[in-house]
C-alpha cells in the first residue's frame, strides 16, 4: 500500500490539544501499524513514529508537549521534533483520525447556538 503525503494543516497551534478519535481500526504490523477511520474510502500506513505517537494524542497533551516528549524520548533538536510532530498531526488529519476541532471562525456561531439560559431565573 502506498503512503499518501498528507497536506499542509495550518490550523496547528503550541497549545492545542489534538485527540486521535476512539472509532477507528488499527492493525500493528512489527513497529508500524495499518489504520482506518469508519468514515475514511482507504486505510493509512502508519510509520513507527506515528504508531507510537497514536497512543498520546489524547486531547490532554498540547502540541508543545507533545514536542517536547518527542526531543526528550528520541533525542532530537526541537525543530526536529516540532516538524515530527507536525508531520504526524498532518498524517492523522489526512487519514480522518483526529477528532473535529472548535475552529475560532465557528466559535461564535457555537456560542449563539447554546442556551445559555437552560434554567431562567424564577421572579
Amino acid at each position: 500500500m502506498a503512503m499518501h503525503e498528507p497536506p499542509i494543516s495550518p490550523h496547528w497551534r503550541e497549545d492545542s490539544t489534538p485527540r486521535v478519535r476512539d472509532d477507528f481500526l488499527r492493525r500493528d504490523i512489527d513497529s508500524s501499524a495499518i489504520v482506518w477511520a469508519a468514515d475514511q474510502p482507504v486505510p493509512w500506513a502508519l510509520d513507527p513514529v506515528s504508531t507510537v505517537m497514536i497512543d498520546v494524542v489524547d486531547g490532554e497533551a498540547t502540541v508543545a508537549d507533545l514536542v517536547e516528549d518527542v526531543c526528550e524520548v528520541i533525542g532530537v533538536p526541537r525543530d526536529t521534533a516540532i516538524g515530527q510532530v507536525s508531520r504526524v498531526l498532518q498524517t492523522f488529519e489526512a487519514a480522518g483520525l483526529l477528532t473535529p476541532a472548535l475552529r475560532v471562525e465557528n466559535a461564535q456561531e457555537a456560542v449563539l447556538n447554546r442556551d445559555l439560559f437552560a434554567n431562567p431565573p424564577s421572579n
